[in-house]
């Protein structure tokens, strides 16, 4: 029931984050990246055992978006790529910590 209500979270994500998205990415690279890193994280959420610190989940971050490197444009560059994660980066913490202190609750 807990991972069910992550993954719903994540899925949620994808609704937003179109909305809050630069005007010059494109939707369908934003929505796969979105539903991507929502599977990697309940992976991820599901193999750990306690709360996580902000180390640990910078970390975990990092390793949900490398996973979903694959989804960017072929367009983007390094550069692109590594704003967007910075962009992003905080944002993806703060729903992992939440969601590692949340998901024995649901």
């Amino acid at each position: 029931m807990a991972m069910n209500w992550v993954s719903n979270s994540f899925a949620a994500v994808v609704a937003i984050l179109p909305l809050v998205a630069n005007a010059t990415t494109p939707l369908p690279w934003v929505v796969d990246f979105s539903q991507c890193t929502g599977a990697e994280a309940t992976k991820q959420l599901f193999r750990a055992k306690k709360p996580l610190s902000n180390s640990e989940a910078g970390r975990m971050a990092d390793e949900i978006f490398e996973a979903c490197s694959w989804t960017m444009p072929a367009e983007m560059t390094p550069d692109q790529r590594t704003i967007w994660f910075k962009s992003n980066r905080k944002d993806e913490m703060k729903r992992l910590r939440y969601h590692s202190r949340h998901k024995e609750d649901r």
